[in-house]
């Protein structure tokens, strides 16, 4: 029987929904979660190679994350914490002051009977699987094959199927004793709490803060972002007014999402902005960002096909290449231990234009790459020039590494960057580039 996710497709789609609703947690939330699970696991058996059985990590990671996220719900949802945190909101249970020491003691003990109880399977739901064509498989097991990676997660299946229905078990058998008490002790359904969308207005623009919980502001890194967003967007509007007012006409809604992504800053999605936080380190880097994907509006809405055209010819012909050879040369004698920060950091104070070439070689935007970055250690450097590649295709006049990803990222940058830190921080060329497309827009 060939492996198929189709209906593991649709649950994780159901699943993706169910903390952005008001759902209501009793034993068919309950029974929801479980069935989604028992679904996953009956694929187990059912996975023939490597690349199904990497979709299934997938899967099972998708439905971890949720079902982590949904316990830890249900415990801001326990009366003590709803009571202590937000005030006259309730999860649905009557109950008055009177009963405030027996809800609190109640409280810690269910909170610590519910962890202790789904801990395992929140652990267990997880596929061994060795990932190919990561650092650490590259570096440590470079012969590894597709075949032998899924042939050790084989050997260790029937012992990880044993470990996971154990602890599903208990998961289940914890839930269900909570439910039961909860509805014996006369309380309503219990109701996962969902905060209604935080609207704000910041310097005119409209903000929505999302993934937001009782706990996101107890983190300092948190409470840090939002200090940030005024200045930021403050800056943003006096600096698009005073370079590119194009920027300003009918601005985008964003969203700050206070779900982690420290890979992302943000991301344009159509009809708004979104905005990570954790990703960033100041004011200016969030003004950055905000011009960076509001360039990416102007991109796909704005710019004539003639215009990217333009700007996409201006990218091809500015490559040239980077002579590995040298840079290895170069390397040895700043880092004779091969440290990648040592030669970064000397490129960076020394031959900046090289920093960013190299820093978009390791990152994997350079052509052809998609994200993998052509080496990362000394001797990865060695092991191509020893094949033959003793050069790679760069950008001459790099605005940032991350703009050689592909001519828009380069574009949405090099708007990025002049706004956010202004024209000296972007190559002259570039800088023409903006000059011919958006003519008498650019106020320079």
């Amino acid at each position: 029987m060939s492996f198929s996710f189709e209906r593991t497709s649709e649950l994780l789609e159901s699943l993706a929904s169910l903390l952005e609703a008001r759902e209501v947690f009793d034993k068919r939330a309950i029974e929801s979660l479980r069935k989604d699970f028992l679904t996953l696991a009956k694929n187990i058996d059912r996975v023939k190679d490597y690349d199904e059985a990497l979709k299934l990590k997938e899967a099972f990671k998708t439905w971890n994350e949720h079902f982590e996220q949904t316990i830890e719900r249900l415990i801001l949802e326990l009366p003590y914490h709803v009571d202590a945190k937000l005030g006259d909101r309730t999860a649905g249970w009557a109950y008055d002051s009177g009963l405030w020491k027996r809800n609190r003691e109640w409280d810690e003990y269910w909170e610590k009977k519910i962890r202790s109880g789904t801990w395992d399977l929140r652990s267990d739901a997880q596929v061994d699987l060795q990932l190919m064509g990561t650092g650490y498989q590259i570096k440590y097991w470079p012969d590894l094959t597709k075949e032998y990676a899924f042939s050790l997660f084989e050997r260790k299946k029937k012992k990880w199927q044993g470990r996971l229905r154990r602890s599903a078990r208990k998961a289940w058998n914890t839930l269900k004793e909570y439910e039961d008490w909860a509805t014996d002790q006369g309380a309503r359904q219990i109701t996962l709490f969902r905060p209604e969308d935080y609207k704000l207005n910041i310097q005119g623009f409209q903000v929505v803060l999302k993934n937001v919980d009782d706990r996101t502001f107890t983190h300092s890194w948190n409470q840090d972002f939002m200090d940030m967003l005024d200045p930021a967007f403050k800056l943003y509007r006096q600096r698009a007014k005073q370079v590119l007012p194009l920027l300003l006409k009918s601005p985008l809604p964003f969203e700050i999402d206070f779900k982690t992504q420290l890979d992302k800053g943000g991301t344009y999605e159509g009809d708004r902005i979104v905005l990570y936080a954790l990703s960033v380190k100041s004011p200016k880097e969030i003004t950055k960002v905000i011009a960076h994907e509001t360039g990416h509006h102007v991109w796909k809405t704005w710019l004539s096909s003639q215009d990217q055209k333009f700007w996409e010819n201006a990218i091809k012909k500015d490559y040239g290449t980077i002579d590995l050879v040298r840079l290895a040369e170069l390397w040895d004698k700043v880092s004779p231990k091969g440290l990648v920060s040592d030669i970064s950091d000397y490129l960076k104070d020394r031959d900046p234009i090289m920093y960013l070439q190299f820093e978009a070689l390791i990152g994997g935007f350079g052509l052809g790459l998609y994200g993998k970055g052509l080496f990362f250690y000394r001797e990865e450097l060695q092991e191509l020039i020893d094949k033959g590649t003793t050069s790679y295709p760069v950008p001459k006049n790099p605005v940032t590494a991350y703009a050689a990803k592909n001519p828009e990222e380069a574009f949405c940058e090099a708007v990025g960057m002049l706004v956010a830190y202004g024209e000296r921080a972007i190559p002259r060329l570039a800088l023409e580039w903006l000059r011919v497309i958006f003519g008498s827009e650019l106020k320079l």
